[in-house]
C-alpha cells in the first residue's frame, strides 16, 4: 500500500542522511535513532526514486526533497510555486511509482 512505501521512504530518508564512517553515528544521535531499513532495501529505494526521476524531474525532486532532505510539503509546495494540491498529486504520484518500481523488483528477484 502506498503508506506502507511511504513509511519505507521515511526510512530511506532517515537511512541517506545518515551518511557512513565514523560520521554516520553522530547523524544517527541527531536524527533519533538507527533507521529501521537494511542497506540492500535502501539502495532499491535509492534505485527507484532515481529511476522516477528518469520518467519526470519532478517526482524525483519532491522525493529527494521531502524525504531524503526532510523539507515539510508547504515549504516545498511554495519553493516549488506550486499549490499545496498539486504537490499532493506529485507526491502520490511519486510514492505510487516508487511502490511499483519496488513490486516490480521484487517479483524479478
Amino acid at each position: 500500500s502506498d503508506s506502507e512505501i511511504e513509511k519505507v521512504l521515511v526510512e530511506w530518508g532517515r537511512w541517506s542522511r545518515g551518511g557512513c564512517g565514523g560520521r554516520a553515528q553522530q547523524v544517527i544521535v541527531e536524527f533519533g535513532g538507527v533507521p529501521n531499513i537494511s542497506d540492500e532495501m535502501a539502495l532499491r529505494v535509492e534505485q527507484a526514486v532515481i529511476a522516477a526521476g528518469s520518467k519526470n524531474y519532478r517526482l524525483q525532486h519532491v522525493l529527494v526533497e521531502h524525504f531524503q532532505k526532510d523539507i515539510g510539503l508547504i515549504e516545498l509546495a511554495w519553493s516549488m510555486r506550486i499549490g499545496r494540491h498539486k504537490l499532493d498529486k506529485i507526491l502520490a504520484e511519486a510514492i505510487g511509482f516508487v511502490g511499483g518500481y519496488l513490486s516490480n523488483f521484487s517479483k524479478a528477484a
